[in-house]
């Protein structure tokens, strides 16, 4: 019998579990387990199922103010598109790839080529299959991927611009925007303010040169970028002068250096050098195009990309805003008194499309997964629509709703409408085997230094045997012309190509 206390309760109670202490002690245990073992559980869930970026590296020259702003919307979009790629850039800036194409081709050499690059469709890129180790098999073949693409399409891509990057058929790289080559820039209001009409012949283009050049209104004609502005008028007046088999024969490497139409370019362009501003020679083009806008200038040529430049280099940030705003010298903007910037075909020219096309070449090897979803993001539509509104125009045929300025809209409409034996590639940007292109600089460089014809017609004729030579050579590799099988690029076979066999 238990003692029992004075209120008869006994002294001593039986045990009825742990006491409350202890429980929320095991409680916690308990939680820091659980905790634990899921956050064990989520690093490893996390390790397996993370996703590795890989790094994308485009080696280009674009990086003026139309390149480096469509550039710096590409590279997120891009990733935003594939999470496990993030895209940058190695630039080597030059007009035209002047600096760039060679840094390549030293790179394609030595067997270390970049993930991806810049390259003008054209026989630039034979160029680099031509230094290539192993020719054509250090690069993707972009033909059937351009297939499943839509590309071969002409409802869906202007065909003239695929015929221009294939070679018998096939294409080493994929398209990422157009231009057009052989284009006139100038302010309409300083044509007025002196009674002159818009040049729409070359006769009239030399007589506002020369009232203006009487006014102290100087041409842009640089040279600070070697030979590449020369090139872009001379090969202008070849145009006028010779049409468009001229254009593919210099492409070809079988042109007539003592024919009427060189002999003319050559004598006009040398006229022309006659009105180029003091100090020219020693700049690049880029300088003068604020100096257009502002009447300082009377004309300079270039190919479209013009459009951007001005656009953001006058305007930064101000896109279809501004001064630098180009547009075509078309009604009803050839009567508006408001425009400073006009632009358009090479006075003689305006039937004929001279095209450049900027595209994304992959090398094979470890990396050409990577550079392949980079240059098939960027080729296709959704690419294109980031891209377009920044750099030239598109090549699909109902891209319409991507330009920023009215010159833009109105080269997209050329594209789609021009006939196809009406194009021809502009031999300054991609239309030469760059051999050959750094001979024609040179050749364009010592005409406007020294204008001797001599030394010119000598270059002249080597450039066309190096060219010549560099086609020969892909002939035996079966890629002997621009164009697909039976539909030859501006409906031109070179001599060594016939209808039947290719």
């Amino acid at each position: 019998m238990s003692s029992e206390t004075p209120s008869g309760k006994p002294s001593s109670a039986p045990s009825k579990g742990p006491k409350k202490s202890s429980r929320l002690l095991w409680a916690v245990v308990i939680i820091v387990i659980v905790v634990l073992a899921g956050a064990v559980g989520g690093y490893y869930y996390y390790q397996s199922t993370k996703v590795t970026v890989q790094t994308v590296d485009f080696y280009t020259w674009w990086g003026g103010a139309d390149g480096g702003q469509a550039l710096s919307l590409i590279e997120p979009a891009f990733h935003a598109a594939y999470p496990r790629y993030t895209m940058t850039t190695t630039v080597s800036p030059g007009a035209g790839g002047t600096n760039a194409k060679y840094a390549i081709i030293t790179l394609i050499s030595s067997g270390t080529p970049p993930n991806t690059f810049q390259t003008h469709m054209g026989p630039e890129m034979l160029s680099y299959v031509e230094i290539a180790p192993q020719g054509i098999n250090e690069f993707v073949d972009m033909t059937p991927i351009a297939k499943e693409m839509g590309l071969l399409n002409p409802s869906v891509a202007v065909p003239s611009v695929i015929e221009a990057g294939s070679f018998n058929g096939t294409l080493l790289s994929l398209p990422v925007d157009v231009g057009r080559s052989s284009m006139l820039y100038f302010n309409p209001q300083t044509l007025a303010k002196y009674g002159l009409p818009i040049p729409t012949t070359l006769s009239q283009l030399l007589y506002d040169s020369k009232v203006l050049y009487e006014h102290g209104i100087y041409w842009a004609i640089p040279g600070g970028d070697s030979g590449w502005d020369q090139e872009n008028v001379w090969e202008s007046l070849l145009l006028y002068y010779g049409g468009p088999q001229a254009i593919d024969e210099l492409d070809y490497g079988v042109l007539n250096v003592n024919s009427p139409a060189v002999v003319n370019a050559t004598n006009t362009f040398l006229q022309l050098m006659q009105y180029d501003a003091p100090g020219a020679l020693s700049e690049p083009w880029t300088v003068y195009i604020p100096e257009v806008v502002n009447g300082q200038i009377s004309f300079q040529v270039n190919g479209d990309w013009y459009d951007n430049f001005a656009t953001y280099l006058v305007n930064p940030g101000e896109a279809a805003k501004g001064p630098g705003t180009p547009y075509p010298a078309v009604a009803p903007y050839t009567s508006w008194t408001n425009i400073s910037l006009m632009c358009e075909p090479f006075p003689g020219t305006s039937n004929v499309f001279s095209i450049v096309i900027d595209s994304v070449a992959v090398p094979v090897g470890k990396s050409a997964t990577a550079g392949l979803t980079l240059a098939e993001y960027w080729s296709s539509y959704a690419g294109q629509k980031v891209w377009t509104p920044y750099k030239m125009v598109s090549f699909y045929q109902n891209g319409t709703d991507w330009y920023s300025t009215p010159a833009q809209w109105g080269d997209f409409q050329a594209l789609k409408s021009t006939p196809a034996n009406e194009f021809v590639y502009a031999p300054s940007d991609g239309g030469l085997f760059d051999d050959a292109a750094a001979t024609f600089g040179t050749a364009l460089s010592i005409l406007s230094e020294t204008q001797s014809t001599t030394a010119f017609y000598s270059l002249l004729q080597q450039t066309i045997n190096e060219e010549h030579a560099d086609w020969l050579s892909a002939a035996k590799l079966g890629l002997g012309y621009l164009g697909m099988p039976g539909q030859p690029f501006g409906g031109y076979y070179p001599p060594w190509v016939s209808s039947a066999s290719s």
